[in-house]
C-alpha cells in the first residue's frame, strides 16, 4: 500500500500548489474540477504508468449533472471494504471555505445534518473534504503516518462535528482556513494508516462492504462484475442497492468513486479491470 500512500500525498501536494497559485493570481478553482479532473486523471495516469491495479477511480454515470463530492472504498481484509463519504469544499481567494452552513433546498436541512444521515444509513464515516492552498504559508504537523508539511493539507478531511460546532457557535456559513487548520487531517491517512482504519472499524462497528455490495450502486458502472438479477432478488444481498437508493433520495450524488484494494482488482474471473 506504500505506493498508493505516496500517490495520495502527491495528489495533495498538486492540489495545494494549484490552489495557491490560482488564488494568488486572482483565479479560483472549483470542487468539480479538482474532484473530476485533477484527482481522477492523476489516478488513471498512475495506473497506466505503473500497472498498479489495486486502485481504481471512476466518474458517476451522470457525472455532468453532479457536483464535486466523492466516495472512497478501502479494503481492510479480503473482500471487506470500508466506505467513506466526502463533501468537498475548496478554499476561495478570501481564505475561506464557502457555503459550509448550506441548507438543502429540497429537505430544508443543513448540509451537515444530511451528512450525518448519510453516515448512519451507509454505516460509514462521512467527512468534509477541504481542498486548500495558501501561498507562502508554512506548516508542519504529525498524524498516524508521521510528520507532514503544509502541502499535505491540499486534501484534508474534517469531522462534521468540528465544522458544525464552529458555524453554529459563530452563526456563520463560511469557515476560514486558519480556523479549520487545527482539525484538518491530511487525507493520506486513508491509504497510509491501514491498521488505524481496521481498528476503527472494529471499535465503531462500521459496515463492511463486499465487492458485490460495491457493484450494487446504480450511479456507477460496475467494477468487479456484472450486476446480477439473482442478487437483486435476494433481500439480504440486495440491501446495499436499497441503501444506495435511500442515499440518492436524500440528494447524496457523488460524482467520483475511488476503490482501493489489498490485491489487484479483477473483473469477471481472471481478467483485470481496464480503464475506460
Amino acid at each position: 500500500m506504500r505506493e498508493i500512500c505516496n500517490l495520495f500525498q502527491e495528489l495533495s501536494a498538486i492540489i495545494w500548489r494549484g490552489i495557491s497559485e490560482n488564488n494568488a493570481n486572482g483565479n479560483e478553482l472549483s470542487e468539480d474540477g479538482i474532484t473530476k479532473n485533477t484527482i481522477v486523471s492523476s489516478i488513471q495516469r498512475y495506473v497506466k504508468s505503473t500497472k498498479d491495479r489495486r486502485i481504481f477511480a471512476q466518474k458517476a454515470i451522470d457525472e455532468k449533472r453532479r457536483g464535486g463530492d466523492l466516495e472512497i472504498y478501502i479494503e481492510i481484509d479480503q473482500d471487506s471494504y470500508l466506505r467513506f463519504i466526502f463533501q468537498a469544499k475548496v478554499l476561495k481567494r478570501d481564505g475561506k471555505y464557502n457555503d459550509v452552513a448550506h441548507r438543502n433546498s429540497r429537505y430544508g436541512e443543513m448540509q451537515w445534518e444530511l451528512l450525518q444521515k448519510y453516515s448512519k444509513i451507509a454505516g460509514c464515516q462521512a467527512y468534509y473534504l477541504f481542498y486548500s492552498g495558501v501561498a507562502d504559508f508554512k506548516h508542519s504537523g504529525t498524524d498516524c503516518f508521521g510528520i507532514y508539511n503544509q502541502e499535505q493539507l491540499g486534501c484534508a478531511i474534517a469531522r462534521i462535528s468540528h465544522v458544525k460546532n464552529y458555524c453554529k457557535r459563530n452563526n456563520v456559513s463560511k469557515v476560514p482556513f486558519t480556523v479549520a487548520l487545527p482539525f484538518n487531517i491530511p487525507w493520506r491517512v486513508l491509504p497510509c494508516c491501514h491498521k488505524v482504519l481496521k481498528s476503527d472499524a472494529l471499535n465503531f462497528g462500521h459496515r463492511l462492504y463486499s465487492s458485490a455490495d460495491i457493484d450494487m450502486d446504480s450511479s456507477f458502472d460496475e467494477i468487479f462484475g456484472e450486476r446480477s438479477s439473482q442478487l437483486i432478488g435476494d433481500p439480504e444481498l440486495a440491501e446495499p442497492e436499497i441503501l444506495n437508493d435511500r442515499l440518492l433520495d436524500l440528494d447524496w450524488t457523488p460524482s467520483v468513486r475511488i476503490v482501493i484494494s489489498i490485491s489487484e482488482i479483477e473483473k469477471k474471473g481472471p481478467s483485470f479491470l481496464e480503464l475506460a
